[in-house]
This record gives C-alpha cells, structure tokens and sequence, in this order.
C-alpha cells in the first residue's frame, strides 16, 4: 500500500517536471522566433515586403478572415478561383474570410504557396 503511493506521488512529480520542460522549451521557440524577426527586419533595414499583407511589420494584429480577404484581393484573385486553386468550395473560402470557420494547416500552406507568400507572414500577422 505504502509502496504503490510512492510510486503514484514520483510519477506525479515526474509528469509535472515534464510539463514544466515542455512549457519553457515552447516559450524559448516563441522568444527566438520573435527575436529572430526583429534582427531580420533591422538588418535589411526594412521587413519582407510579403509582411506587410500580414502587418507584422506594425504591432497591430489582425483577424485571420481580414488577413486572407486582402490577400486574396491584392492577388487579383476570386473566391472561385482559390477553391478551384486548393480544390475546395467557394463557400468554404467565403466562411474563412467572414470568420465563420478557419482553414486547415494544411490549407493555410496551400493558400501561403498560392499568394507566393511564407506561411509565417500569414501567421505573424493574425491575433490570438
């Protein structure tokens, strides 16, 4: 009885140690990604001029639905054409850029691929 506790409170302890690991290691990517970015934008002496469709260069974020609108608008693109791109619906690319449903990763790197754009740009400019 005593022996099964012990090893019910060490696994316990164990579990929150790695909890904890997996936080900070997350943390630390966040913290270098965004480190990352801004030695990149002070180097060129400006940000990556796909950044802009996705404001990273200012420190307003957007909704995601805004962010592939204007995208897709500044392609000269239709809804219809991006669903026949991706090899979806119309409907669906219309529910992503009014906010009533979101796009896969999958599908957020085929549209990135499809505006000729990183799918960081996209991401950097969306607000949580």
């Amino acid at each position: 009885m005593f022996f099964s506790s012990v090893v019910v409170i060490v696994n316990l302890i164990l579990l929150i140690l790695f909890l904890t690991l997996i936080i900070l290691i997350i943390l630390a990517l966040i913290k270098y990604i965004r480190g990352k970015n801004n030695r990149n934008a002070e180097q060129t002496g400006h940000v990556h001029e796909a950044s802009d469709t996705a404001d990273s260069s200012v420190q307003e974020k957007r909704p995601l639905c805004e962010i592939l609108k204007n995208l897709r608008i500044q392609n000269n693109m239709t809804q219809e054409y991006v669903a026949e791109s991706l090899g979806i619906t119309r409907q669906a690319v219309s529910k992503w850029e009014t906010g009533e449903s979101s796009p896969s990763m999958a599908n957020l790197a085929a549209l990135a691929k499809l505006y000729n754009i990183p799918l960081e740009d996209i991401l950097k400019g969306m607000e949580y």
